[in-house]
């Protein structure tokens, strides 16, 4: 469990790390007042065994300081008694009144008999696929209902993907659901499927897959993201879907391989991230060369690494092309083209559209809040194909990862590797919201860490820093958020 630095670092070797995982664990668990073994036999494999003192919880304290002051009053329909324990536990632990029923029918006599009642249901969360009536269905029927309802808000919840949700609201002439949430079910996306319907509630009809295909330069493109970054996750899936792509996503190098091993082929591209934690970029790009089956597979590199050898590193691992993160949908868009060797011209009616052509409704308080603070967010919003929606969702991934930073910042115990590895993730996020000031300060820590004579010693010093400025873009992304 010691610390120790490989002699070769680059990026091409064949086995990466820079020697602090298994520290880390250790520091971690001994922060928890725990412990940490290892059993390990050469050719066989290892086993860890962790013990922390612990005693059930009903919801984390950093769960519980995102709810909403408002304690609304939640209906879970779904036929599954497992699930729909689970919703209702989570909606009650996050502070919320929850009851469940296991069918539409029951679902709208509980929600009639409470509007008599005097005590409405605020929110509707209602599985898909349910026995009788189904979740689409029953939500129709219940905006035919009475007006006294006092119009609760209605979230879809399933496991079927958002494509398949929106051929299926094609039969209705006004979309009856205010939002969507994903199976498997957890507190932050219950929380989000709920603050996204309240800061978004739209129920304008969706156009078809065809309308939505229409003029779509990456439709019929099934693309694998592959990126550790939750905020670049959430941006480059977004973009990409707007311009018509089906895409996937793989959080490091090994569950990508692994993706593609089991895709049948059904990868078109592969945007490939750099510096990622278990094998990164070029190591990636490697192995799926050697695989005979995917060899010729198009990837494109997306990295803040700009300079010409980064490039020039991206051709050697056997990339096709390289983008500089942050990106915009049209030079995204057209170095796909590039790489699939597609006809360009299909692209000019969307290129120079994005932007221009798309207003972003900002709240002025949040436009006012950035002019203050010197946030660049309209070149953010241009980057974000003009949308605001996603600026919002990627400040909320944002102040998340800024939270697990700061706890995990501690100046006495953080070397540089680690300082140099967060400030590089860090810098993405911050520079994709147009944290100016915030991002420079980042860079400037880890150019510190960067160089050669650098010792550990002076780690606290810098962590220190890193520890102020991740205070600094907390509160921009806080005061963003509140005034939604």
């Amino acid at each position: 469990f010691d610390v120790f630095s490989q002699i070769n670092d680059q990026y091409n070797k064949r086995h990466q790390g820079v020697g602090i995982g298994l520290s880390n664990a250790a520091r971690f668990v001994s922060l928890l007042n725990g412990q940490i073994t290892v059993k390990s036999e050469v050719n066989q494999g290892s086993e860890f065994t962790v013990s922390i003192p612990a005693k059930p919880q009903s919801m984390p304290v950093s769960i519980l300081n995102q709810k909403s002051n408002k304690l609304y009053n939640v209906l879970v329909v779904d036929d599954n008694p497992v699930a729909l324990n689970i919703i209702v536990s989570l909606a009650t632990q996050i502070g919320w009144t929850a009851q469940g029923t296991k069918s539409a029918d029951e679902a709208l006599k509980l929600i009639e008999e409470h509007a008599k009642n005097g005590h409405s249901f605020d929110i509707i969360l209602t599985d898909w696929d349910l026995p009788d009536t189904d979740g689409l269905q029953m939500a129709e029927q219940l905006a035919q209902l009475d007006a006294e309802l006092n119009s609760p808000l209605i979230i879809l919840v399933s496991a079927h993907s958002r494509v398949e949700l929106n051929k299926a609201i094609q039969k209705y002439e006004h979309s009856p659901i205010d939002g969507y949430l994903s199976k498997p079910v957890t507190p932050y996306s219950l929380l989000d499927a709920v603050e996204d319907a309240l800061a978004f509630n739209r129920k304008e009809l969706p156009p078809t897959l065809d309308q939505q295909l229409e003029g779509k330069p990456l439709k019929n493109l099934h693309i694998l993201i592959v990126e550790d970054n939750a905020v670049n996750q959430e941006i480059a899936q977004s973009l990409l879907m707007s311009a018509g792509a089906t895409c996937e996503i793989a959080s490091g190098g090994m569950a990508a391989i692994s993706l593609i091993s089991k895709s049948s082929g059904r990868f078109n591209l592969i945007l490939m991230d750099i510096q990622m934690p278990d094998l990164d970029g070029y190591e990636t790009t490697l192995i799926i060369r050697k695989d005979p089956n995917y060899h010729s597979i198009p990837i494109i590199a997306m990295t803040a690494n700009v300079l010409q050898r980064d490039k020039e590193q991206c051709m050697r691992a056997g990339m096709n092309a390289h983008i500089g993160k942050p990106y915009n949908i049209d030079t995204l868009i057209n170095t796909i083209y590039s790489v699939l060797g597609l006809d360009e011209s299909n692209t000019d009616q969307h290129n120079g559209t994005s932007s221009t052509n798309r207003e972003a409704n900002v709240p002025d308080a949040i436009l006012n809040y950035c002019h203050e603070q010197k946030i660049n967010i309209q070149p953010a919003l241009e980057l974000l194909n003009g949308s605001f929606e996603l600026y919002f969702k990627s400040t909320r991934i944002c102040d998340r990862q800024l939270t697990e930073v700061m706890a995990s910042l501690i100046p006495e115990q953080t070397t540089i590797a680690e300082l140099k590895a967060t400030c590089h993730s860090l810098k993405t996020s911050t520079k994709s919201l147009g944290f100016v000031d915030v991002t420079a300060e980042i860079e400037n820590i880890e150019a510190d860490c960067q160089k050669d004579q650098l010792q550990d010693a002076t780690a606290p010093a810098l962590t220190n820093q890193l520890i102020t400025v991740t205070q600094t873009a907390k509160k921009h992304c806080n005061i963003i958020i509140s005034k939604v």
